[in-house]
């Protein structure tokens, strides 16, 4: 399904820097990781997983910022 959204983007063509597409991956993982590990840190009320997860979408936003300032 990303791929699809992915595709009306301009510059995520199929022939655009592989820089930028390694980085938006590194994104979506860690943005999916730090998700779901949020989502385990209050279902099991943990206040260490709610960190860890919560910094994780940071860094993912970081990871972000970075691609589209380097390619954008």
């Amino acid at each position: 399904m990303l791929t699809l959204l992915a595709q009306g983007m301009p510059g995520l063509t199929q022939d655009g820097p592989a820089d930028l597409q390694r980085l938006l991956k590194m994104f979506y993982v860690l943005f999916g990781a730090g998700a779901l590990i949020s989502l385990a840190g209050y279902g099991i009320p943990s206040k260490t997983l709610q960190i860890v997860g919560i910094a994780l979408i940071f860094l993912s936003t970081g990871v972000f910022v970075a691609a589209i300032g380097a390619f954008g």
